[in-house]
């Protein structure tokens, strides 16, 4: 590598891209809460109403598609699987070479501690957002079943 080449600009962009990926589970979370609110508003609509449900199997549908909607809304924002992130940082006292390299070498560490992080973190959500669109379609399938015995 040239002298001349400073890689403290790429190490802030990928630093960044990182800081993405947290912003990224923050909207998860937002989006699971929400969709979990109104699955359990539904649930509660449905409870106080007096509907005339004309097959059990339409309000088995409406009811248990809404609670594993709610359940997996609670598996995303809860510790179950712990929703391990990974940041660029590490523990000094873990790692007190980090205090002993030269400017480039730690440059270059911090980065590579960093795109692992990132792929890390992008893998985790990649899995919040798959079973985010599951709770999403079974809430769709239990407000269709609520139409459905509305309209009925």
């Amino acid at each position: 590598m040239s002298d001349d080449q400073d890689l403290k600009p790429l190490l802030d962009a990928r630093q960044n891209h990182l800081s993405i990926g947290f912003d990224e589970s923050n909207a998860i979370d937002t989006k699971a809460i929400a969709l979990s609110g109104f699955g359990v508003a539904i649930l509660i609509f449905a409870a106080q109403s007096s509907l005339k449900i004309h097959g059990w199997w339409l309000g088995g549908l409406m009811v248990g598609s809404l609670i594993i909607s709610v359940v997996l809304g609670i598996l995303i924002v809860g510790p179950w699987p712990a929703w391990d992130y990974v940041g660029a940082a590490v523990n000094l006292a873990d790692h007190p070479e980090y205090l002993e390299m030269d400017a480039e070498s730690l440059v270059l560490q911090l980065l590579a501690d960093t795109e692992l992080a990132i792929e890390k973190n992008q893998a985790t959500n990649r899995l919040r957002w798959r079973i985010l669109a599951a709770s999403f379609a079974f809430w769709f399938v239990g407000v269709f079943a609520l139409f459905v015995i509305m309209n009925t």
